[in-house]
């Protein structure tokens, strides 16, 4: 009678086990994390060959009025005159710009340079980048587990086993000696 006892509680947790493995694989959650992945970098840092396709030289008394002035005093009359100080302190400022164009699959960043109303240099870096679905995580949600036990008196031992639902855990174990049972609660950190 005992032996049969132990052969149906063996078969119980066999069929818990089994049923405890199949419930974990089938709520798994999949989860997918993108990442962006740089491919290729080409950097240079200036290109020496600019060149001007067209050049237009407007009339002088077309573009005063866009010229910078200051007003002048002579013989306590006002004066509009062009100010030569500011036109030459605007031909020979140095002027950097950042320009950034970004398309499917490729950045572009160029970083021109005009002095001397002429573009001067063109340092550009391009950069292929592709997105790859790299990381592919598993995540069970139901986690089945077996225990076994030794108890120091009266040398006994025990089986047994539960499952684990996110952090939270069942626990049964049966100790055969004196037919006992024990049920506990478990949490993960």
């Amino acid at each position: 009678m005992k032996d049969n006892k132990i052969l149906i509680a063996i078969v119980v947790f066999a069929l818990l086990l089994i049923g405890a493995y199949f419930a974990g694989f089938f709520t798994a959650k999949y989860s997918y994390k993108p990442v962006t992945v740089e491919k290729t970098t080409i950097v240079t840092d200036t290109i020496y060959d600019v060149r001007v396709l067209r050049e237009y030289v407007p009339d002088i008394r077309t573009v005063t009025r866009y010229l910078p002035s200051k007003t002048d005093t002579i013989f306590n009359e006002a004066v509009t005159t062009i100010d030569t100080t500011a036109i030459i302190s605007e031909f020979i400022t140095r002027r950097d710009y950042a320009i950034l164009i970004d398309t499917a699959g490729v950045v572009v960043e160029l970083e021109p340079t005009v002095q001397f109303n002429r573009l001067q240099s063109i340092p550009y870096r391009l950069i292929r980048t592709d997105k790859e679905l790299t990381t592919i995580e598993r995540k069970r949600v139901v986690i089945p587990f077996v225990s076994a036990s030794c108890l120091t008196n009266d040398f006994d031992f025990g089986i047994g086993g539960g499952l684990f639902y996110h952090n939270l855990g069942l626990e049964y174990q049966y100790l055969p000696t004196g037919s006992r049972h024990s049920i506990g609660v478990k949490y993960k950190f």
